[in-house]
């Protein structure tokens, strides 16, 4: 096998067809990813071209972690902290359905 996609016995127009429709979905998720960090630059007018490089870096592991994982990271932009205000905070938590807990934080 050349990689973990590549399975024996699958003939070749199936594997083709798969492939075919595995980049329209890889297509489709790129415009919802992209779509989602141009909103968020729209609701954030006031960040920064390396706020901006940093949001999507972050949302892209965080969408791959919480994909793979299932577990729940969030990004929060311009979160307050006490009396200070933080570019992102990062939340996790093991269960999708309970409150994600601060694990760290951008000033």
């Amino acid at each position: 096998m050349k990689d973990f996609a590549d399975i024996p016995d699958i003939p070749d127009n199936v594997d083709n067809f798969v492939k075919a429709v595995s980049e329209i979905v890889g297509n489709f998720e790129s415009l919802i990813f992209e779509s989602h960090c141009k909103e968020h630059f729209v609701c954030h007018l006031d960040n920064s071209p390396i706020e901006q490089i940093l949001f999507t870096a972050l949302s892209a592991v965080t969408y791959i972690w919480n994909t793979f994982f299932g577990d729940k990271i969030e990004i929060n932009p311009q979160e307050k902290i006490g009396e200070h205000r933080v570019d992102f905070l990062v939340s996790y938590c093991k269960d999708k359905n309970e409150k994600a807990n601060n694990i760290a934080y951008s000033a």
